[in-house]
């Protein structure tokens, strides 16, 4: 049935109401997982 669901848009497919009354979350809230590492600054010799 949720397949039915993500598949269909004009239900809103994996962004609408129903697929999240399902207990599933929207494509648009997922986190996208992308980090970015901070560059390491070298510290100061004194």
């Amino acid at each position: 049935m949720v397949e039915g669901v993500r598949g269909d848009k004009t239900l809103g497919g994996r962004n609408g109401s129903l697929y999240e009354a399902m207990g599933y979350v929207r494509k648009d809230e997922q986190a996208s997982g992308l980090t970015r590492k901070k560059a390491v600054v070298p510290a100061k010799k004194v």
